[in-house]
């Protein structure tokens, strides 16, 4: 059942078998990687994620209150307007002071001396860094390191920046613009942009993450700041260093719908790292996107995966029939240069040539929003004035959606993930409601 109003302070605790900690870092982006689109309103200023790090259970863990889940110093999203949405207002305001289920603690480490995964997520539409926050504290919750992103193209719902490079400059604020028309020649521009802006978001990102890893900070020379003091997120950063998996080929990306879409824009593109001298498509291993949106795939005509991908794909979206069809395309293009004449139907959803096989569930019941936090915090009430009917249970669907990408990732031989196998949750027919569909 949805909250109601103001009725809990915390989300619902994750469902793997480690607790979570987690941070909110804003990083001021070098000079020379400050990139700016016409079609963008703000220049490349500042990377922001919140990263969520799984905590060692056999150690003393205080839960805490101070990461919030809806930060309304950042204002009243320009979108939230007109009738349908005045509901969502004041909702909303009943859920300023709801915590995300996070623990102060000590980094959990895996034995053997192994070291944490990477996992890189990319939001939708009207997204941010939060709006997903139980699908990334669950998937940490099985020993992974996740950098949520908050994209500041004009994607995210709301985005405060506040760049610490010029402290004397007051933050400014950078809200979500719609498109007006998802046909226009301008709309193919626009997408292009904003994925290019988002490629670069991700790139600073991964640097970061790759110095609290090798240096134990995000950045020797340039300033951050954090939504803990200085002794916190310096404890974290320090327990962090020699201690992931940031190597080359090893990483994950992950999105939903826009941002499922910018998964694969990464995977097709021909943009060299900012930082080392080799493509940037190559830091990955594997990808799960979650609904993927398939017309800025269709408008930019972007290649099929290089990399094993999980998708999962809502029952709404499946419906969606311009974008299924779309996307049953775009799986078994037999012009992909990966491709090869003569490969069965389960060949040809994998484009790299070592045999690793992708797959693509739907969950009966759920709605395109179901990756997200909306359907456990909102009343059906709300959802359905914003014409999101849903018949599954939210947590159920929260449950298999992690557990399945959790088991993709140990069956992609992603190591160090814990919790038990549970080679049911990728197969068909097993658990109710869940199938494959290709």
């Amino acid at each position: 059942m949805g909250l109601g109003f103001s009725s809990k302070k915390q989300l619902p605790a994750y469902c793997g078998p480690l607790p979570v900690g987690s941070l909110v870092l804003e990083l001021s982006v070098p000079e020379e990687f400050r990139c700016e689109y016409k079609t963008i309103e703000h220049k490349l200023r500042t990377v922001k994620v919140r990263i969520f790090y799984p905590l060692d259970p056999t150690k003393d863990v205080e839960p805490r209150t101070d990461e919030l889940w809806l930060p309304f110093h950042e204002g009243i999203p320009e979108v939230a307007k007109g009738f349908r949405w005045w509901l969502l207002r004041a909702f909303a305001s009943g859920l300023t002071n709801l915590a995300l289920p996070v623990y102060k603690g000590e980094l959990f480490h895996p034995p053997n001396n192994g070291k944490l995964p990477v996992f890189i997520f990319s939001h939708g539409l009207v997204g941010s860094r939060n709006v997903y926050s139980s699908l990334c504290g669950t998937i940490a919750s099985y020993g992974i390191v996740v950098l949520a992103m908050e994209h500041r193209d004009n994607s995210a719902i709301i985005s405060t920046v506040r760049d610490p490079l010029h402290p004397e400059e007051p933050p400014y604020v950078v809200q979500y613009r719609e498109i007006s028309d998802f046909y226009a020649d301008a709309t193919v521009v626009l997408q292009n942009e904003r994925l290019l802006f988002r490629q670069q978001e991700i790139q600073i990102a991964l640097q970061m993450i790759r110095n609290i890893n090798d240096l134990g900070t995000p950045d020797e020379n340039l300033p951050f700041l954090c939504s803990v003091d200085s002794s916190f997120y310096n404890s974290v950063f320090q327990s962090m260093k020699g201690n992931l998996n940031t190597a080359q080929g090893e990483l994950i990306v992950a999105g939903h719908s826009f941002g499922a879409a910018t998964c694969a824009f990464i995977s097709g593109s021909s943009t060299k790292s900012l930082y080392n001298d080799y493509m940037f498509h190559t830091e990955f291993k594997c990808s799960i996107l979650y609904d993927i949106w398939m017309l800025p795939v269709r408008q930019l005509h972007l290649s099929t995966m290089r990399y094993p991908t999980l998708m999962i794909i809502s029952y709404e979206f499946r419906r969606f029939v311009d974008n299924f069809q779309a996307l049953e395309s775009w799986l078994v293009n037999k012009d992909s240069e990966n491709q090869n004449a003569g490969e069965s139907a389960d060949e040809k959803m994998s484009v790299v040539p070592l045999k690793k096989y992708s797959h693509v569930f739907v969950y009966d019941g759920t709605v395109h929003a179901n990756q997200s936090d909306l359907p456990i915090l909102l009343p059906r009430m709300v959802l359905r004035v914003l014409k999101g009917k849903f018949e599954a249970d939210p947590y159920e669907a929260l449950r298999i959606n992690t557990r399945s990408s959790v088991q993709f990732l140990r069956e992609n031989h992603v190591e160090n993930v814990q919790g038990d196998n549970d080679p049911s949750s990728l197969q068909t027919n097993i658990i109710p409601g869940w199938e494959r569909i290709m």
